[in-house]
């Protein structure tokens, strides 16, 4: 019998039976292989599948991203308005009491966003916050203090 290598089709099946609690000496009797070349086949892949599932985490991570950013609807402001409004809480807090109470939230940078983008349009949001607005990004009187 020569060595051929698995299609995808066989792949799936040594996956299932695996998950399935099969030994790879059984596995191989049912493909009617070695055993030699099912263990072959799953040294040769197993780089290949942990790669997959951290790129699925990291798309899911993205996809996490991504809805906090596309999503920011009304329900979520006026979360944050009445926060800010009647108790002063940071954003921080707001993410936070969100994060515990399993509500749905943007992150914390998208909501100092959203209070500064209302600054700029006239609205008074900011004045709710407890501290002055932290600068972001260098002071611009500094010297350099390299020779």
């Amino acid at each position: 019998m020569s060595y051929e290598q698995f299609i995808d089709s066989q792949r799936y099946q040594i996956e299932s039976y695996l998950k399935a609690g099969f030994s790879q000496t059984k596995i191989a009797r049912i493909l009617d292989v070695n055993k030699s070349t099912i263990s072959r086949e799953l040294k040769r892949n197993s780089k290949k599948l942990i790669m997959l599932n951290l790129l699925s985490l990291l798309v899911k991570d993205v996809e996490k991203k991504l809805i906090n950013m596309l999503f920011f609807d009304t329900n979520m402001k006026r979360y944050i308005d009445h926060k800010l409004k009647n108790y002063q809480w940071l954003p921080e807090q707001i993410k936070g009491r969100c994060y515990i109470q399993g509500i749905a939230m943007v992150s914390v940078e998208r909501i100092y966003q959203y209070i500064y983008s209302n600054q700029s349009q006239g609205g008074l949001l900011y004045k709710h916050l407890r501290t002055a607005r932290r600068w972001r990004g260098k002071p611009l009187n500094t010297k350099h203090k390299r020779g």
